[in-house]
C-alpha cells in the first residue's frame, strides 16, 4: 500500500507543482491567482500531509486511513487532467516584474467613510459573541436575534465580509482614511489574536497578504519563512492553549482579559517545549521543533477524511447522484425565509458513517464529494468545471488598467473558496455566490461614492 501512496503521491505532486508553477508565471498578481491557490491548496492541505506522514510514524490516537489515499490521490491525478493540459498548452510568459491591479487612490471623497459602519458593526456584533463565550473554546452559545437563531446567522455573515471594508480605505482614500482604515486592519488582527480562534489568525493573515499582492506589495523568502513560521505557531500552540484556558474565567465572566490571553499562549508554549500535551502514544520524547511540525501536519492532513469517505463508496456511503448538488440552489435564500432548505453541512457529516471514533464533523471536501456522487467520472468532470471558473477569475484580474475596483477588496475574502480544497464543492460554489453578491455592492457604493464626488466639485 505505501508503495501505491508514494507512487500516486509523488505523480499528483509533479502535476500540481507544474500546474502552480505555470499559473505563477502567467499572472499579474503571481501565487495569489485562483490557479495558483487552488494549486497550492492541494499541495498544501492534500498532498505534502499524505506524503509526509509516510515517513513519520503515525502515533496519534486516532485513525490515519491510509488504506484509502491511493484512490484519493489517484482522483489528484484525474482530477488535475485538465488543470494540466491548460498548463501545458499556455505559453510560459515569466513576468520580471510583478504588476498590480491596486493602481488608482484617491479617486473617492468624504461619502467613502460609509464604509467604516460595516466595520464597526461586525466588530461590535464579534464582542458581543466574546461575552457569550466565543473565545477559544470556552462556549458556543447560539445567540438569536429577534428570537430566531435563523436571523442571526445572517449577522454572522458581517464579520466574515468587514474586512473588505477596511481594504476600500486602504486602497483608495485619502490621507485620514487610509489612516482609519489601517487602524481597523491593526486592530482587527489584534482582535483575532485575543479571541484565540486558529482558523480566523490564519484566514486574517491570509487575506491581509492578498491584498497587499494586489496594492503591488512583493513578498520576498523572509516574509514567507515568518508567515509559515506563525503558521506553525497558531496551529499547533495556540491549538493547544484552550487546555489552558477554562480554569482561568473567574466571576461569572465568560472570557479572558488581554493580559490572560497571552499568559495562555505564553504557558502552553512553555508547556509544547516540555511536551506535557500527548493527545498522542510514545512521541513526547521527540525534540518540540519537530512535534509542532507533526502537529501541523497532522491538522493539514485533510486527506485523511476524504480517504475514508472515498474507499467506503459505495459500500458504506452510497452513491448520491448528485443530490449534494442541489444545495447549490438554494445558496441566495436566507435561512430565515426558507427553514426547511439543505443545510450544507449535511454533505460533511457523512464522515461520521466511515469515522466514528473522531470527535466532531470531519470535512469530506471537493474530491471526496464528486466522487461520491458519480465516482472517477465526476471528479473527471469536477475538474473541468473548477478549470473554467479559475480561468474565469483570471481572465478578470490579468487586465489590471480594465478591472472594477471592487475586486480589488474583495478578491482576497473571495480568494478562500480556491485555496480550501477541504470544503464541499457545493460550499465553495455557494460561498462564491455570496462573494459575486457582495462584489456587486461594493461595486455599486464605489460608484455612488465617485459619482456624488464629482457632483460636488
Amino acid at each position: 500500500m505505501k508503495e501505491y501512496i508514494l507512487f500516486y503521491g509523488v505523480a499528483s505532486m509533479l502535476m500540481w507543482g507544474f500546474i502552480y508553477l505555470r499559473a505563477f508565471r502567467n499572472s499579474p498578481i503571481t501565487w495569489a491567482s485562483p490557479t495558483c491557490l487552488f494549486a497550492g491548496g492541494i499541495l498544501l492541505f492534500y498532498i505534502g500531509p499524505s506524503l509526509y506522514w509516510q515517513f513519520r510514524p503515525w502515533d496519534y490516537i486516532i485513525p490515519s486511513y491510509f488504506e484509502g489515499l491511493p484512490i484519493f490521490l489517484k482522483s489528484l491525478c484525474l482530477f488535475g487532467m485538465s488543470f494540466l493540459v491548460v498548463a501545458v498548452l499556455s505559453p510560459a510568459l515569466i513576468r520580471n516584474k510583478q504588476q498590480t491591479v491596486c493602481s488608482r487612490t484617491g479617486e473617492f471623497g468624504k461619502k467613502l467613510w460609509v464604509f467604516v459602519f460595516p466595520v464597526l458593526f461586525g466588530m461590535g456584533w464579534r464582542i458581543y459573541l466574546l461575552t457569550l463565550g466565543w473565545q477559544g473554546r470556552l462556549s458556543r452559545e447560539v445567540p438569536a436575534v429577534c428570537g430566531s437563531e435563523s436571523l442571526a446567522l445572517i449577522f454572522y455573515n458581517v464579520p466574515y465580509y468587514y474586512a473588505i471594508c477596511y481594504f476600500v480605505l486602504i486602497a483608495f482614500g485619502g490621507k485620514k482614511q487610509r489612516q482609519v482604515g489601517m487602524f481597523l486592519w491593526a486592530f482587527d488582527g489584534l482582535f483575532q489574536i485575543f479571541l484565540m480562534h486558529r482558523y480566523w489568525m490564519c484566514l486574517f493573515v491570509i487575506r491581509s497578504i492578498i491584498f497587499a499582492t494586489l496594492c503591488g506589495i512583493k513578498l520576498r523568502w523572509k516574509h514567507w519563512v515568518i508567515i509559515g513560521m506563525f503558521g506553525i505557531f497558531v496551529i499547533a500552540v495556540v491549538g493547544k492553549s484552550h487546555v489552558l484556558t477554562y480554569n482561568k474565567v473567574e466571576g461569572g465572566r465568560r472570557f479572558l482579559s488581554v493580559s490572560q490571553v497571552f499568559h495562555v499562549f505564553a504557558e502552553a508554549g512553555v508547556g509544547y517545549a516540555r511536551g506535557d500535551f500527548r493527545g498522542r502514544m510514545g512521541s513526547s520524547s521527540d525534540v518540540a521543533m519537530l512535534r509542532a511540525l507533526d502537529d501541523t501536519m497532522f491538522r493539514l492532513y485533510q486527506a485523511r477524511s476524504a480517504s475514508a469517505v472515498m474507499i467506503s463508496v459505495p459500500n458504506v456511503i452510497p452513491y448520491f447522484y448528485g443530490k449534494t448538488f442541489v444545495h447549490i440552489l438554494y445558496a441566495m435564500i436566507p435561512r430565515y425565509f426558507c427553514p426547511n432548505k439543505p443545510d450544507l453541512g449535511e454533505i460533511q457529516k457523512v464522515t461520521t458513517l466511515v469515522m466514528p471514533y473522531d470527535e466532531g464533523v470531519n470535512p469530506a471536501g471537493t474530491i471526496a464529494e464528486f466522487y461520491m456522487n458519480y465516482g472517477f467520472v465526476a471528479v473527471f468532470f469536477g475538474g473541468i468545471i473548477c478549470l473554467l471558473l479559475c480561468r474565469w477569475i483570471e481572465r478578470i484580474l490579468k487586465h489590471p488598467e480594465r478591472i472594477n475596483l471592487a475586486w480589488v477588496c474583495v478578491y482576497p475574502i473571495w480568494a478562500e473558496q480556491f485555496l480550501i480544497p477541504y470544503g464541499s464543492f457545493s460550499r465553495r460554489i455557494c460561498e462564491s455566490f455570496r462573494s459575486v453578491l457582495v462584489l456587486a455592492i461594493v461595486a455599486l457604493v464605489l460608484k455612488y461614492c465617485r459619482k456624488q464626488d464629482k457632483k460636488e466639485v
